[in-house]
């Protein structure tokens, strides 16, 4: 043997022998650790304008997944099995749906919003909405089937007595997110959507708001599902959300107190 082979053996000899079962069992050990407990995590089926805030809040918390999309999608979701814990929803009325098929074992008004007419920045904005008569483009909502604020702006538009001349131009859009990506690409020349929709998004402008209109004062829900109460991690985070709306955690984010009281809150 050479000197140079001598060498290697003697290196070779002063490792340490790792056996294939030992390696699978370390293997195993270590995807142990990394794996989630499934009893921690919490799915939380939230109405697409409230998604922003909802993750930038929840940011730290790895153990919380949030699944965003039109509200009445998302109770038609979980009406179907979906594995939804917490649902926050845009419309009182779809968390009602919900409540009479059983499947809600707490709910509370979370937060407030302002549905308002927007345009691109730097367009000529209505000054009311009788002036979308003039205007020619294309006006984007939420399908007020599945999207509160499309049906919201639905009823809006029918007391004006404008739905009728309107809907040729209209673009129905999946949530209000899809709306504000219309606006921002110029693609239609105004749309329908809510106030916290504009918070970091200076490439679109509110017109009209309609603080003072039926329909234009939103209330969102939070309703805890059945089974996830008996589940300490999600009855957890619907307290944890309840506490940061009642300290107005939500307000940086363009929400309000809902119109209702909150339990908790000053």
């Amino acid at each position: 043997m050479t000197p140079h082979h001598r060498r290697a053996a003697r290196q070779h000899a002063g490792r340490p022998r790792w056996s294939t079962p030992a390696i699978a069992l370390l293997t195993l050990t270590l995807a142990a650790c990394e794996r989630p407990d499934p009893s921690a995590q919490v799915t939380i089926f939230a109405a697409a304008s409230t998604a922003p805030a909802l993750e930038a809040l929840l940011a730290d918390d790895p153990a919380v997944r949030i699944s965003a999309a039109g509200s009445g999608s998302l109770a038609r979701q979980i009406e179907l099995g979906a594995a939804a814990d917490l649902y926050l929803s845009a419309d009182p009325a779809w968390v009602t749906y919900l409540e009479n098929l059983d499947l809600v074992a707490e709910r509370v008004p979370l937060l407030g919003n302002t549905l308002v007419l927007a345009t691109p920045a730097g367009a000529a904005p209505p000054a009311s909405l009788a002036d979308l008569r003039a205007g020619t483009g294309r006006i984007a909502l939420g399908d007020p089937e599945s999207v509160p604020a499309g049906r919201y702006a639905r009823e809006i538009l029918r007391r004006a007595g404008l739905w009728d001349e309107l809907a040729p131009r209209l673009v129905y859009a999946g949530d209000v997110r899809q709306v504000l990506l219309l606006l921002r690409r110029r693609e239609v020349s105004a749309g329908f959507l809510y106030a916290s929709d504009l918070v970091g998004a200076p490439e679109v402008a509110a017109a009209v708001r309609f603080d003072d209109r039926p329909g234009g004062v939103v209330t969102c829900e939070l309703a805890l599902l059945r089974p996830a109460a008996e589940r300490s991690a999600a009855r957890a985070l619907f307290e944890h959300l309840r506490q940061v709306a009642a300290n107005d955690g939500f307000a940086a984010y363009g929400f309000s107190r809902p119109a209702t009281r909150l339990p908790g809150a000053d």
